[in-house]
């Protein structure tokens, strides 16, 4: 699975400088303005479709939770907005 972050421009490879963080009880590389996590530990082949957080709810505030904890690791601040 992929969570992207926008306005990426000063982003730096690997800002936490970690090459895996442990986030929301999954392994998680960052990766300037990405972050990188397996399926597997979401319930999830990762052969799906991009829209499957719109209609599996679990998975959507999993993915939520994920982004709110990585946002200030890559320097974004306030990713609440």
């Amino acid at each position: 699975m992929l969570v992207e972050f926008t306005h990426a421009a000063d982003s730096v490879p690997l800002p936490a400088g970690r090459v895996v963080d442990e986030v929301c009880g999954v392994a998680a590389t960052l990766i300037a303005s990405v972050v990188v996590v397996a399926a597997s530990p979401w319930g999830v082949s990762g052969s799906g479709t991009p829209a499957r957080p719109e209609y599996d709810h679990g998975l959507c505030a999993r993915v939520e939770a994920l982004r709110m904890k990585e946002g200030p690791m890559l320097g974004r601040g306030d990713v609440s907005v």
